[in-house]
């Protein structure tokens, strides 16, 4: 069943770059005097269907309890588990088209959606080499980058009553929506895709990557928010923009 999402994310994707799709926009801004550089990621319609066709299948298999254990129904599922799809998907994309990688992506690789102990994101292969991905994905309720930068972090392995803490990834990425995930509208009961994933009036940015040495180094536990869960953190300001992103790939880059 999941080669029906490979095929079709490896289609979508060929496609596009046949016809010069750009998927991503640097942009600057200026953060205390100093040019901090990001990634805006394109989200089309073809790539938001792209995500929601595989979180369809996997959110019948997700939790019926969010992080903070509250019960959540089979819509609020979808969202939250295309919100990660799409993400990781523009994660994916990132790692093969701006750096030439070689990438496992574990939802278009397991064969089936059930939990398996041995999950992971994203795997870079590099020769004989593997180095594990993370993807973390979140709401910011705001549109201001330089806010994200100065005053939030990049989420690491998490745990509560549910869920034993992970190991820490050799890379974790935290994608943001500014200000929110909305893929579709309801409306006299019937669900459209909404025109604002598309229009650029939501954006999804990624602003540079936290590896396992920037968690050894600097990170902290925190709840952010939900109690009985804590998470292990790095502020955003400490582990740098897309430049230093590319500096942080580069040492894994073969010869």
């Amino acid at each position: 069943m999941p080669e029906i999402y490979k095929n079709e994310f490896i289609n979508l994707y060929k496609t596009k770059k046949e016809n010069g799709y750009n998927f991503f926009d640097e942009r600057t801004e200026i953060i205390d005097g100093v040019e901090f550089k990001y990634l805006l990621c394109n989200i089309d319609l073809d790539l938001l269907k792209c995500a929601i066709h595989i979180a369809k299948e996997k959110s019948k298999f997700t939790m019926n309890q969010n992080q903070a254990s509250i019960p959540r129904d089979s819509v609020t599922k979808l969202k939250k588990s295309a919100q990660g799809v799409l993400a990781e998907m523009f994660v994916h994309i990132l790692l093969i088209d701006r750096y030439d990688f070689k990438v496992l992506r574990y939802d278009l690789e397991r064969q089936t959606f059930e939990y398996k102990t041995d999950e992971y994101d994203l795997k870079i292969i590099v020769n004989n080499d593997s180095f594990e991905v993370e993807s973390r994905s979140s709401n910011i309720h705001h549109k201001s980058v330089e806010k994200f930068v100065k005053n939030d972090v990049i989420i690491g392995p998490y745990g509560n009553s549910l869920k034993p803490t992970d190991d820490l990834a050799d890379f974790h990425f935290r994608p943001i929506y500014m200000p929110e995930f909305v893929p579709f509208c309801e409306e006299d009961g019937t669900y459209y895709y909404d025109k604002n994933m598309i229009n650029g009036n939501i954006q999804l940015v990624i602003t540079g990557v936290a590896t396992k040495e920037d968690f050894i180094k600097n990170s902290y536990k925190t709840p952010l928010g939900q109690k009985g869960t804590i998470y292990y953190v790095v502020d955003a300001n400490k582990i740098g923009d897309i430049v230093e992103m590319d500096k942080k790939f580069k040492k894994i880059k073969p010869n």
